[in-house]
């Protein structure tokens, strides 16, 4: 179920820049009325370039990682913000480990997208001053915008100055996220309740011009295909395959408007994305849109991904730090990981590289 849960988006009032990587910005709270807005600096000199550097590596060993990173970047900001805590990995509750990856909704985030966040956190705060101000949450943001620039999308600017979490997001939380096969209704309910406008919608599920989708992921769809000719061919591929991934749209690789020109020739393969473009769609205007303007698009998700940045700002004042050890775990070290920082030379075969509202493989 859908809380009605509103969370204020901060208005920041400086940004990183390429020839300059202090950042000064006003980081309301999530409630004005209790806590002051107050300046934070990063100061760290080479943090876009040591991070740039890195997701062009990454990018040249394996172009879906801007997939991946894009879907790591907002499973993390969508159900309290953008505070890294989707990368923290097991706690102990009692008897049980909780894992916000281990749950259905993130399962199947590309791990060498996560290890590239953790090996430009041990490089970056190789400096003092920017062990002090960098956090993995930033980095996050960074590296994703980076990513989705080298794949040929739009480089939008990326306030600096979040703190990360000290905990996981709760399965309420996370069950907020976006389902692939919503109705466009819940998705625009959905959206609406985090801030969003329907704009915001279609341009951020645009994020699936890149990447891939796993069977289970259209189940419904190829569980049921009708007369649906492009949901038989789903079927087919996943009967003679259970490990298939399906293209999210012609180009899985290049950032471009081909998702929605797709989605127009009834090529769409998740249900979330099929009802975008149905004839009875509210925002059939804006697929139909974006599939002729792909400057339009482009620049739209920019702004969207800006305001999505921007989501209940973590300040050190509210439960927030600067991880120093590990992207994968806290200071006080309340949590503990699995995952490994690993030549990013070497994809695996497990990663799943889903786009942005795929959250259920």
């Amino acid at each position: 179920m859908v809380l009605g849960v509103v969370l204020l988006i901060a208005t920041t009032v400086a940004a990183v820049s390429e020839n300059d990587n202090t950042a000064y910005i006003d980081l309301p709270s999530s409630s004005v009325d209790e806590v002051q807005q107050q300046q934070q600096q990063v100061n760290c000199p080479q943090l876009g370039d040591v991070v740039r550097s890195h997701v062009q590596a990454a990018f040249g060993a394996d172009r879906l990682v801007t997939a991946g990173l894009l879907r790591i970047f907002f499973h993390d900001c969508f159900p309290q913000g953008c505070d890294a805590s989707i990368l923290l990995g097991n706690e102990f509750v009692g008897e049980r480990r909780k894992n916000a990856r281990e749950t259905i909704a993130n399962q199947g985030l590309q791990d060498g997208a996560l290890q590239l966040i953790e090996r430009i956190r041990q490089k970056v705060h190789e400096d003092s001053r920017c062990r002090a101000s960098v956090s993995c949450a930033d980095i996050l943001a960074l590296a994703t915008r980076d990513a989705v620039n080298l794949a040929g999308g739009p480089k939008y600017e990326v306030p600096l100055g979040r703190r990360d979490s000290m905990g996981p997001a709760q399965d309420w939380q996370i069950g907020l996220l976006p389902k692939p096969f919503d109705s466009v209704g819940t998705q625009i309910n959905s959206f609406r309740n985090r801030g969003f406008n329907e704009n915001d919608l279609v341009a951020l599920s645009g994020a699936h011009t890149v990447g891939h989708a796993r069977c289970g992921a259209f189940s419904d769809r190829t569980n049921n295909p009708g007369n649906d000719g492009f949901a038989w061919h789903l079927k087919n591929m996943c009967a003679a395959n259970k490990d298939w991934k399906q293209q999210l749209d012609g180009t899985p690789a290049n950032f471009d408007n081909r998702y929605f020109n797709d989605l127009r020739e009834k090529r769409g393969v998740l249900t979330s994305d099929v009802e975008l473009a149905k004839d009875d769609s509210p925002v059939k205007w804006l697929v139909d849109g974006f599939a002729r303007d792909e400057n339009w698009f482009k620049w739209q998700f920019g702004e969207s991904m800006k305001k999505l940045g921007n989501l209940n700002w973590r300040t050190q004042n509210v439960d927030g730090e600067i991880r120093t050890r590990s992207c994968f775990t806290t200071n006080s070290g309340s949590f503990f990981t699995t995952t490994h920082v690993d030549d990013l030379n070497t994809p695996t075969d497990d990663d799943d590289d889903e786009g942005l509202l795929a959250a259920a493989a």
